[in-house]
């Protein structure tokens, strides 16, 4: 029918019809949406009546004189309209039970029931925005409670109550300011700057004033002293009707902009729809002027497409099939292929040219199902000619659609390349016979580089390689061979090596103790008087690079002495800013206090609200948990910042008393400094009259030490070389060649030596000199004598 249908209209039609189905959702969708928006127009406009019916009440609910003598209707007039409006809340009960009460206790009661009920009847609790929301929760429950315990307070220390009473009463004065105050709050917090913000902060300033004067007469009251709080209870309630009515102001200045910002809201929805229905207007139209150009344009492709045809059918092979595989018609490209002639094809099934296994399997029938469905194939046959002969095409068969949608013919096009594919096949396979070879090659070296890597000379290809890769093997077994054959003749001539080593540094050692030997006979000629003039000159020149050193050391004492004051001045500013620090962290700490007994406020309220303050009650939960965790890391750094001034104190005392020891060092060395320049002047007379007689003999025993100089060095590059030999020996060591370890001969025995050192008599002078002088006048030089 839809095609039918589709056939029978214009082009026109066609658009207009399309047209329509997308307008019809267009217009559906908006009208929706304009529901949507006059719905909540309604809703705020409802709020915004709930709060002028609760302006009329609030006179009422604060029993205020002056204020009531300001109405100037007549108490019928007002009756009825407030009737007519509980009416329209269903707040009719909670009205006739604020009008029947009596007493200022029943009426504010009665009072903030009536006011709950119209809240909860014009959808004023329900108040999605933030703003708004607190400032009716400010109106609606807030004061009224502080208004309602303000109340409660004046009546117990009013009628003289207990003290219990009044504590009591003045507990909940507290905290029905504290929420009311919250609220404020959050509604300053949740307003935009400029809009509102700075009348609730006028109106939070008034409101605590006026209240903790209430509560210091509660306090005041609680000590047994008389108190009259009749003023204070009127100034309250003066203040609380100029806050309550500035609030009331805020909160339809908000509803105001809501319902204005629906509107417009509104017209920029209605402005959208209509330039869209416009746009579509226009891209209907444009569309059709496209398809009538269409339709010209397609007769001309289908005559270029004849053509293309034509063409094809002299590059292609061709071949048309009905559904079930009969064959209709084939063009000579194709009969010329496969070898048939017209007569002999048409009217046969195209199973004449597959395999016959294959024409029997599962996939073929598989295949012409395929085609059935309308899907077009495209892929590499191989197909088998007039008298079996192998064809391979790369052929497309496209099944042809009749106006019904549905398949009705199968034409493929087909190109022979059984030339290129046989090609390809030959050139795969020698591919892969590479590849193998390859891989063959690549795992015989791998092999045997791992045993090279592990110092293995012997390692050989033995296995054959193509002819392609046979030299490679001959020339990794010649490089092995020459590397085994380098490294052994290196390994044999270290082993000699370290055979020469050896005998060189036993020589050495042997020398070197007969050097010693002969040094030590020169000492037994003239040591006692080269002893006694080389003490006596080491003596002078210790002394006066000790008086140096300890005039050095004075005015490094007086120095470090400044330092150590500067250090003390230092750690005393550290520990005032440690001091500091911990007072901005107490800040810190009360701060996160109140921020956690605000979101629990918070939190509390949401809950009153209800699913309206559900969302917020989570933020509050996070605020407080924030709030928490601050205070903690608050505490820790706390302490941390304490200990550390501890710590800085003790930094400082103990810096003062070095301080106090530098002081006292520096007067020791001024007297040390002033004994050895005493001992200096007296050693450098002494030298000046042992110089002129020690100085021939000093001439031959300076011969004797150069040449033990020059033993002792000899002997030490024969010991380097033994090391050096040895480190080379155990590198070669890692390479197995083969090859017999060691050259044969055979290491050096120890040379005996010729004599036993006798005693220095020089050493006996020595300890006599000292025994004379004193016990540090004269020591044994450590890298003299005793070198030998």
């Amino acid at each position: 029918m839809l095609n039918v249908l589709n056939n029978r209209l214009s082009i026109m039609a066609r658009i207009g019809l399309v047209g329509g189905i997308f307008v019809v959702p267009v217009v559906i969708a908006m009208t929706l949406i304009v529901l949507e928006r006059f719905e909540r127009i309604n809703f705020a406009a409802k709020e915004q009546s709930g709060r002028l019916y609760i302006e009329q009440v609030w006179p009422a609910v604060l029993g205020s004189a002056q204020v009531r003598e300001q109405q100037t209707a007549s108490p019928a007039q007002t009756d009825g309209a407030l009737m007519n409006g509980a009416k329209a809340f269903n707040a009719e009960q909670a009205l006739a039970a604020f009008q029947s009460a009596s007493g200022d206790s029943a009426r504010l009661s009665t009072g903030r029931a009536l006011i709950t009920a119209v809240a909860d009847g014009s959808n004023l609790t329900l108040d999605p925005d933030l703003d708004s929301f607190y400032a009716m929760d400010a109106i609606t429950v807030r004061l009224p409670a502080l208004l309602e315990s303000a109340a409660g307070l004046h009546k117990a220390i009013s009628t003289g109550a207990g003290a219990s009473e009044i504590a009591v009463a003045l507990d909940r004065v507290k905290a029905t300011n504290d929420a009311a105050k919250g609220s404020l709050n959050a509604a300053i917090g949740a307003s935009k700057p400029g809009e509102g913000q700075a009348s609730l902060q006028s109106q939070l300033a008034r409101l605590d004033p006026v209240t903790q004067a209430l509560i210091r007469q509660g306090e005041l009251a609680m000590t047994g002293a008389p108190v009259d709080i009749t003023p204070a209870h009127a100034a309250f309630a003066t203040e609380m009707q100029t806050i309550w009515s500035a609030t009331s102001a805020e909160l339809g200045r908000l509803l105001d902009n809501r319902i204005q910002g629906f509107y417009r809201e509104l017209a920029v929805n209605l402005g959208i729809v209509f330039a869209i229905l416009a746009l579509a207007t226009w891209f209907a139209v444009y569309v059709a002027r496209g398809l009538r150009k269409r339709e010209e344009a397609d007769a001309k492709s289908i005559f270029n497409l004849k053509a293309m045809a034509s063409a094809m059918d002299q590059s292609q092979a061709r071949i048309e099939f009905d559904l079930d595989g009969a064959i209709l018609e084939a063009n000579e490209n194709f009969l010329n292929t496969m070898g048939y002639s017209a007569g002999e094809v048409v009217g046969r099934k195209h199973v004449i040219f597959v395999d016959p296994a294959y024409a029997r399997s599962p996939e073929y029938a598989g295949f012409w199902q395929r085609l059935r469905a309308g899907e077009a194939i495209s892929d590499v046959f191989t197909r088998f000619a007039k008298g079996g002969r192998k064809v391979i095409i790369q052929a497309r068969y496209t099944p042809l659609m009749g106006e019904d949608g549905k398949p009705y013919r199968v034409v493929k096009y087909a190109s022979d390349i059984t030339a290129a594919e046989i090609a390809r096949e030959e050139s795969e396979a020698e591919r892969a016979q590479r590849a193998q070879e390859q891989a063959a090659v690549v795992t015989s070296l791998a092999s045997a580089l791992s045993s090279l890597s592990e110092g293995n000379l012997q390692s050989q290809i033995s296995e054959t390689f193509p002819a392609d890769y046979e030299q490679l093997r001959k020339d990794f077994n010649a490089a092995v061979a020459s590397l085994s054959e380098t490294l052994g003749q290196v390994r044999t001539g270290s082993d000699a090596m370290r055979t020469g080593a050896d005998e060189i540094a036993h020589a050495s050692d042997d020398l070197s103790r007969r050097t010693e030997q002969q040094a030590a006979s020169l000492e037994e000629t003239a040591a006692a008087l080269d002893e006694i003039t080389a003490t006596v000159k080491t003596t002078a020149a210790g002394a006066r690079r000790a008086s140096e050193t300890v005039a050095l050391a004075k005015s490094e004492a007086v120095r470090s002495g400044e330092v150590v004051a500067q250090a003390v001045q230092a750690m005393g500013d550290i520990k005032t800013s440690s001091q500091e620090i911990s007072q901005i962290i107490g800040v810190i700490d009360e701060i996160a206090f109140q921020t956690n007994l605000l979101a629990l406020n918070a939190g509390v309220e949401a809950a009153r609200a209800g699913d309206a303050g559900r969302g917020f009650a989570v933020v509050a939960q996070e605020v407080r948990a924030l709030a928490q965790r601050s205070a903690q890391a608050a505490k820790e750094i706390k302490s941390l910042i304490s200990a550390s001034s501890q710590q800085v104190g003790q930094g400082v005392e103990l810096v003062g008393e070095t301080g106090r020891a530098l002081d006292k060092i520096v007067a020791q060395v001024a007297d040390i400094d002033a004994l050895i320049s005493e001992i200096a002047a007296s050693a450098q007379e002494q030298a000046t009259g042992l110089a002129e007689v020690n100085t021939a003999v000093n001439q031959m025993d300076q011969v004797v030490q150069q040449n033990a100089a020059m033993v002792e060095q000899s002997t030490a590059a024969t010991h380097a070389l033994k090391s050096e030999t040895a480190e080379l020996n155990r590198l070669i060591s890692r390479f197995r060649t083969g090859a017999v370890q060691g050259s044969g001969r055979s290491a050096p025995q120890p040379a005996t030596p010729d004599a036993t050192p006798r005693p220095s008599p020089a050493r006996a002078a020595t300890r006599r000199i000292a025994e004379t002088f004193g016990a540090n006048a004269l020591k044994p030089a450590e890298d003299g004598w005793e070198e030998f």
